[in-house]
């Protein structure tokens, strides 16, 4: 079923109207459609190199607007189908768990189904069905998006044919490894950064969390390392390396805050 399908995709890659074929099958890809649009791409570059931009214009646009269209199936079948079945086996804070944790980190997963193979419509139904915010989902489907299409563009305009074997073949799994590194380091960012605000002290005054000040080394507010704590509110300093009460309760100028 799916190589008549995917024999039927390719058809339309000498035809006239290839590049309006090409949108609509960008459009309901991002949906339900299980071909993806780079199957009827590759071919339709590789016949017209100078239109390669163009091409790859036109199949973002498309798969964007379909993102939104999956999007709104998302939420309509919440709103008709899935609140219905959650409230009848009592899974509504089961799945407003899972709606906050996904809605969290939604932006990756819409960026790493919009660059690798990973299908694409999955996350668009996804993201509204958890009601994800639909200016951010739009934002990252159309910078993954305009990504994959715009590189598998920028090769076959240089290379041409052939090049194609390697976009067929392994141009996802470097876009998967790329997801993965750039993920990972992005964790571990955020990992040290809560590490790090986890030892951020709070004024004993005012009860209120302290702000992390900066100052050079040149700078005559430049004491026992790099930085110090200061309350916005009452003044206090307290050094960050000796957790010492400083001297005078105002900040002088000369420092930055983090």
């Amino acid at each position: 079923m799916l190589r008549k399908l995917y024999d039927w995709t390719l058809s339309f890659s000498d035809s006239q109207y290839s590049l309006w074929v090409l949108g609509f099958i960008a459009f309901i890809e991002s949906s339900f459609f299980p071909i993806p649009p780079h199957i009827l791409m590759i071919p339709v570059i590789i016949a017209a190199p100078s239109r390669a931009f163009l091409i790859a214009s036109i199949v973002t646009i498309g798969s964007v607007s379909g993102g939104a269209f999956g999007y709104l199936i998302g939420s309509q079948l919440f709103n008709s189908i899935g609140l219905p079945i959650l409230e009848f086996y009592h899974k509504i804070e089961s799945f407003e768990l899972f709606k906050q944790q996904f809605n969290a980190q939604g932006h990756w997963a819409v960026l790493i189904a919009g660059l690798t193979p990973f299908p694409y419509k999955v996350i668009t139904i996804t993201a509204g069905l958890t009601g994800m915010s639909f200016a951010t989902f739009m934002l990252w489907s159309m910078i993954a998006r305009a990504t994959i299409f715009f590189v598998i563009a920028g090769l076959l305009w240089k290379f041409g044919y052939p090049i194609r074997e390697f976009i067929e073949k392994r141009l996802g799994l470097m876009f998967s490894l790329f997801c993965i590194i750039l993920v990972d380091s992005t964790i571990q960012k955020e990992n040290r950064y809560l590490e790090f605000k986890s030892h951020i002290p709070f004024c004993k005054n005012c009860d209120r969390e302290m702000m992390m000040v900066e100052y050079s080394r040149l700078s005559p507010n430049h004491y026992d390392g790099i930085s110090e704590f200061w309350c916005k509110k009452c003044g206090i300093r307290i050094g960050r390396w000796s957790g010492k009460l400083l001297r005078g309760t105002q900040r002088k100028s000369g420092g930055g805050i983090w």
